[in-house]
């Protein structure tokens, strides 16, 4: 620290003479942003350790005036994924060896989240493993002279949305002091957690719902109006996308760019038409929350208990354009897994390409022979009511998976359709079509595997997808 450019280094008092003007008037984001994150830990920036996470504010240069920004504090710390099922007996659940022996198997650096059984991070201060979460559209020019105690923040990138050259771009950290005046800057997401049965620690069934003795098959049956399970309103809104979930493994809600609803659900499932294991069923079985909030820059959700795999985890994590989603396994063997969105017919009439189908496919409900079965790296899906791009990561240990494209679009289909509105629309994802060995680690010598998606909402998907490859350079100073 302490580096200048021109005079002397400004004291904190006098940046703050310059908000009177930054906050009279902050400009309008542009209709296709820039949609990368930058992350940080409080390694990165050692000036602000000790601090108080709530008094790190953010700032950059627009049009000459030092303007507040969104900034976001997350901390971290290392505990025991079991904490969901803290004061449960294995006979409360389902199946009873779904919630035996489950302390000390995954044991991990996660969020800290005081409203979930996970609980506060021990140093309330930011540590070296917190996060500091930034946009870089919110970026600017440098200064011309650093403030004392502030720490700099340098990103090197190609320019959005030609990414034909590179940029630096900067944005100031500091820790204010109690009395900081101004108003916070206009956050990028607004995250509404809405539980029907009411306040999370209160009220959430975590053992779930034990299979019916008669017609089991209805277990989990897609519907709306599932008996017994902890259904939700929740929903999550940007300038640029919506989302809602209507059980904790249920998204089934997605608008972009201010249109209608293009998603019937994101599924999981063994295999086509294998309905025994998906969103519904796990919705309904042993689990919770270990990650359920939000700040000015992204949402985290991350959730816990998939049937037999009660250490089956996925966290989605959510920014103004861009967002990502990390599920694992952990479960005894099993055929395969696949995960992929399923559209609503009213996208229809949408184009869709991938990797193994570059030259792209009409969503029109019918069979098409020209996509291709690889494994889709990439997909993009441009309609009139919406567009976006995604990324597609799966990892592996211990076993090495056959990955082919999860694909489907019948509007009468061949196998069972697990789905709400009973057809594949445009389903695109990724299938992992091998079996796969046990990655329950309480089973013993564990396999592992988990399925990565990166997606970037409305504009021009094609540049979304380059985004999302194109490297960041990040100095902190």
């Amino acid at each position: 620290m302490g580096t200048t450019r021109g005079p002397l280094a400004l004291g904190f008092t006098m940046l703050i003479l310059t908000l009177a003007l930054a906050l009279l008037s902050q400009p309008a984001p542009g209709a296709d942003p820039d949609p990368r994150p930058v992350v940080l830990t409080g390694a990165d920036a050692p000036a602000l350790l000790g601090a108080a996470p709530a008094s790190v504010r953010a700032f950059a240069m627009r049009d000459g005036v030092l303007t507040p920004i969104p900034v976001q504090v997350d901390e971290r710390f290392v505990y025991d994924l079991a904490v969901v099922y803290a004061g449960l007996a294995p006979e409360d659940c389902p199946r009873r060896n779904w919630c035996e022996d489950l302390a000390g198997h995954v044991v991990e650096l996660g969020y800290a989240d005081p409203d979930t059984h996970v609980g506060l991070d021990p140093d309330v201060t930011l540590d070296a493993d917190d996060e500091i979460a930034l946009m870089l559209a919110d970026f600017g020019p440098p200064v011309d002279v650093i403030a004392s105690g502030a720490v700099e923040v340098a990103v090197t990138a190609a320019t959005f949305p030609a990414l034909a050259s590179g940029e630096t771009r900067y944005a100031y950290l500091f820790a204010a002091p109690e009395a900081w005046m101004g108003d916070a800057p206009e956050p990028h997401v607004a995250y509404a957690p809405a539980f029907a049965r009411g306040e999370y620690l209160a009220t959430y069934d975590r053992a779930g719902e034990h299979p019916p003795r008669f017609m089991s098959s209805l277990y989990g049956y897609p519907s709306r109006q599932r008996p017994a399970s902890n259904p939700e309103t929740t929903t999550l809104t940007t300038a640029h996308y919506a989302v809602g979930f209507s059980d904790r493994w249920i998204m089934d809600e997605l608008r972009i760019d201010g249109g209608p609803d293009i998603l019937d659900v994101d599924m999981v499932a063994f295999g086509p038409g294998v309905c025994q294991r998906t969103p519904y069923t796990a919705s309904l079985s042993e689990g919770g929350f270990l990650v359920n909030r939000s700040g000015p820059v992204r949402a985290i959700r991350r959730v816990v208990g998939f049937n037999s795999g009660p250490l089956a985890e996925l966290q989605w994590t959510f920014y103004a354009r861009y967002a990502e989603s990390r599920a694992s396994l952990r479960v005894h063997r099993v055929p395969g897994v696949m995960n992929f969105l399923d559209l609503m017919p009213a996208m229809h009439g949408a184009v869709y390409r991938s990797a193994s189908t570059p030259g792209g496919a009409l969503i029109d409900g019918r069979i098409d022979p020209s996509v291709g079965d690889a494994f889709p790296s990439w997909e993009i899906v441009r309609g009139p009511l919406a567009a976006y791009a995604v990324r597609h990561e799966v990892s592996a240990r211990g076993f090495s998976p056959r990955l082919t494209t999860a694909y489907r679009d019948e509007r009468q289909p061949s196998v069972m359709a697990c789905l709400h509105d009973r057809e594949y629309v445009g389903a695109h994802g990724v299938w992992v079509r091998s079996k796969i060995p046990n990655t329950d680690p309480r089973l013993g010598d564990p396999a592992a595997i988990s399925l990565s998606r990166r997606f970037v909402f409305g504009g021009d998907p094609r540049a979304g997808l380059a985004a999302m490859d194109a490297p960041l350079a990040v100095e902190v100073r």
